[in-house]
Order: structure tokens, then sequence, then C-alpha cells
């Protein structure tokens, strides 16, 4: 599966440590690039029920790091135009 390389470390975690939980809930096992490699495909190996839910599980701390990003840069403009751009847009905008 397609992961942005600048995800790799969030699904990876401290140590290995969210990586080894992963593969442990899914009885899967898992590859991910070393950070100098030109690919950024993540391997999953195991049973078709244990792919799909490690693939959904990497998908989600994914999808996590785009909201993340998302919020920062609202949360950048709003400290940057301050009260005047939070009435404009409303601080819901943030999907934090």
């Amino acid at each position: 599966m397609k992961i942005p390389k600048e995800h790799h470390r969030y699904v990876i975690g401290r140590e290995g440590q969210k990586l080894k939980g992963i593969e442990l809930q899914t009885a899967t096992k898992i590859s991910i690039p070393r950070p100098d490699a030109q690919t950024d495909v993540i391997t999953i190996m195991g049973t078709r029920e244990g792919v799909d839910k490690a693939r959904h599980q990497i998908q989600l701390i994914s999808d996590e790091q785009v909201r993340m990003y998302v919020c920062a840069c609202v949360l950048s403009h709003l400290v940057f135009y301050g009260s005047m751009f939070c009435s404009f847009v409303g601080i819901s905008s943030c999907y934090c």
C-alpha cells in the first residue's frame, strides 16, 4: 500500500512499538522501506483478514497525519490573521 514517506515514522512508532503492535494484533508481517529508499510502498503479508485489518490501521495513522497538517495550517493562519480571520473562517474549519 502506498503511504507518504513522511508518515512512515508514525506507522513505525517510538522504537518500533506501533509497528510491532499492529503486526501482533493482525498476525501480519509488515515491511516498511528504509528512509533512503526511493519507494513509499509498505508491504503487508498475512491472511486476507489480517492484511485488511493492518491496512486499515495503517491508513488511519496516515489519515491522522494529514488532519494534523491541515489543522496546523489553519491554526497558523488563525495566528497570522488574528481574530478577523477567526470571524471570517470560523473555528469549525479545523478538523482536529
